[in-house]
């Protein structure tokens, strides 16, 4: 039997796999880093980073980006769009570019 999964179906999927594995995080600043945002996780490993007056947004590339890759299958575009939309519906983030690989700290 052959099973069609839906590209929407896929994100669907996808958002609610990034919300178990990354809907917990703490939101860290620092004086070191003014304008910055940070989601880390208990043992201070950065996920996403966040520069409030541009809106940019850095994905940590070992697990988060990677993760999408190689569970869905899915492109730069597809991960751009998707982690987008997820952090401004779980964090309330305003979000207007993604990109891969953690910034700065």
């Amino acid at each position: 039997m052959k099973v069609i999964i839906t590209e929407n179906r896929i994100l669907s999927v996808a958002k609610k796999e990034l919300t178990k594995k990354f809907g917990d995080l703490r939101r860290y600043e620092t004086d070191k880093w003014p304008g910055y945002i940070y989601y880390i996780d208990d043992n201070k490993n950065i996920y996403f980073e966040c520069y409030k007056k541009n809106g940019k947004v850095w994905v940590n590339d070992n697990s988060v980006w990677t993760f999408l890759e190689d569970v869905f299958q899915l492109d730069f575009n597809q991960i751009q769009q998707l982690i987008k939309e997820w952090l401004e519906e779980h964090y309330k983030l305003s979000v207007r570019q993604i990109n891969r690989g953690i910034h700065s700290y």
